[in-house]
């Protein structure tokens, strides 16, 4: 980390405020040992403000070394759209997005309702995984916008991460429009508690249920709430707060 080290060092010769936006600690997301942490940490510690997923992210960092006390929270991020994503029909389907390897669910999922994947690699045969292959941008959006829900599920090696983070994929199925199944205990759960903008499983086979369960009614009515925040996400809302939020903490004394 050499490069970032000497980069921050030159800016804070300048007398600047330094604000950093911390998306993914990677030490954390792959356990890749408590050496590694430590000079990321020693890193968010030359800012004057940080800004994190989640308080429970900011608690695991100070507990192995982060002093930084001026902290903001990203509620959830942004997917800037030039075009709208309306075409939802009610399909029992829920799509994911990510590579089996990471996410080895996919690979003997036999539920009744069909997860449909898009990534670079396709799930084992046998499992009720549909792949779609890999999408970029709109035309990932356009398709996921044709119905169904975005299914925001960790698996058993990324759990204790999910906890702390945000995924991105959470944002890319709400600016296409869809509601949610996610996993009881990610931080993202909580979010899409309060706004009513999907449900939460703590299984799998749960997540299969619900889906089984739900009826087109339920499905209108949190596409109504979920509109609500497609619009803030794709218009920037989130970002832009935060970024405000952060630059008056920066100024306090």
């Amino acid at each position: 980390m050499r490069y970032e080290e000497r980069l921050i060092d030159k800016l804070k010769n300048y007398q600047v405020k330094l604000i950093m936006f911390i998306h993914d600690v990677v030490p954390l997301q792959f356990d890749s040992g408590e050496e590694n942490l430590r000079a990321v940490i020693n890193l968010y510690n030359k800012a004057d403000v940080l800004i994190l997923p989640s308080q429970k992210m900011y608690e695991c960092l100070k507990e192995h070394g982060l002093k930084v006390e001026k902290v903001c929270f990203q509620t959830i991020f942004d997917y800037p759209l030039d075009v709208g994503m309306e075409r939802h029909t009610f399909q029992r389907k829920m799509i994911f997005t990510g590579s089996p390897d990471r996410f080895g669910f996919v690979n003997h999922y036999q539920g009744k309702t069909p997860i449909v994947l898009y990534g670079k690699k396709a799930a084992d045969p046998g499992s009720n995984t549909k792949c779609m292959g890999e999408r970029i941008g709109v035309s990932l959006l356009s398709e996921m916008s044709e119905g169904g829900f975005g299914l925001v599920w960790a698996g058993d090696d990324q759990y204790a991460y999910y906890r702390l983070n945000l995924p991105f994929k959470a944002t890319t199925f709400l600016a296409a429009g869809n509601p949610l199944i996610v996993q009881k205990g990610i931080h993202v759960a909580d979010f899409v508690k309060e706004q009513e903008i999907g449900w939460e499983a703590e299984s799998i086979e749960e997540a299969d249920q619900l889906v089984q369960s739900l009826t087109e009614q339920q499905y209108r009515q949190t596409l109504d709430n979920v509109k609500r925040i497609q619009f803030l996400i794709t218009h920037g809302y989130y970002t832009r707060k935060v970024l405000t939020d952060a630059v008056i903490l920066a100024l306090e004394k």
